[in-house]
């Protein structure tokens, strides 16, 4: 499930591209500052082996680490087959790939011995169709262990180790994520009805099947006890069936909150910035 899951949510963000054409931590976190592309993907600077490399922090791919096939190679970090094969929804088939970093460095932290998959001009191929040159992708695997922290205002993600007191979150959700992706439930249409959350969504998508859009593709829900509103685009997501899911919530929501994602008691904390007294950039 999980191998399969991980291509098609690649797929999923081509297709949201396309569209647009409890709490903190009382250590000190490490810190990650991202910039956006034009696409409203999110990347953060790490070093790979003492080498920078650019990377896309994606919260719905479930794999810990991947490093471009190009870039293993330039690296000379050896390859070994994984015993699996990726496919995407065309039938074409290629060879996945492990490797070992003897050091990554994120933030300020310095890691070792860090395995990684890769697959023959996967990134690559990305990298080209976002015009983003990018080298490697962090995934939900790696981010799990931490309490993670999206604050989008000041682009930046702190991951802490343990909670703190003091988080007056705007509501609390109860998330799962055992097939991968962070899957949550709202009240969309009168009805309890299962969303996921992907910082690799430039823009929040629903299935036309599943959902009835608004006036200018206006679509309400309830967050918890919260009402949100935003423009929602259309795209199938059959690949998505055996979760269940109506819809993946991206950037737009994650400008309007502070998301904190405690995987430890598998909650999500949405903070309004208005409550936080700053003021979510667009």
């Amino acid at each position: 499930m999980k191998r399969c899951l991980n291509h098609k949510l690649l797929y999923i963000l081509l297709a949201t591209i396309a569209a647009v054409k409890a709490g903190y931590a009382a250590n000190e976190p490490i810190a990650l500052e991202f910039e956006t592309n034009s696409y409203g993907l999110i990347f953060t600077d790490i070093e790979a082996n003492g080498k920078p490399l650019l990377a896309m922090i994606d919260i719905g791919d479930q794999q810990r680490l991947q490093v471009a096939f190009s870039t293993a190679k330039a690296l000379g970090i050896p390859l070994e087959k994984s015993g699996f094969k990726a496919g995407d929804i065309n039938g074409n088939r290629w060879d996945v790939y492990q490797g070992t970093l003897n050091t990554l460095k994120l933030g300020e932290q310095m890691f070792s011995d860090v395995r990684f998959s890769s697959s023959r001009g996967d990134i690559e191929g990305v990298a080209e169709q976002i015009s983003t040159d990018f080298q490697a992708v962090i995934g939900w695997e790696l981010l799990r262990d931490y309490i993670v922290e999206f604050d989008y205002a000041n682009k930046l993600i702190n991951l802490y180790d343990k909670p703190q007191q003091g988080l007056q979150p705007t509501t609390t959700v109860a998330y799962e994520d055992q097939f991968g992706p962070l899957i949550f439930d709202v009240m969309l249409e009168g009805k309890i009805q299962r969303v996921m959350l992907d910082t690799g969504a430039s823009v929040s998508v629903f299935d036309p099947q599943l959902v009835k859009f608004g006036k200018d593709n206006e679509l309400s829900f309830t967050l918890g006890g919260e009402a949100i509103t935003l423009t929602g685009y259309e795209q199938d997501l059959a690949v998505l069936a055996d979760l269940e899911v109506v819809g993946i919530l991206g950037r737009d929501l994650l400008h309007l909150y502070k998301v904190i994602i405690n995987p430890f008691s598998h909650q999500m904390h949405f903070v309004n910035y208005d409550k936080t007294n700053k003021k979510a950039s667009r």
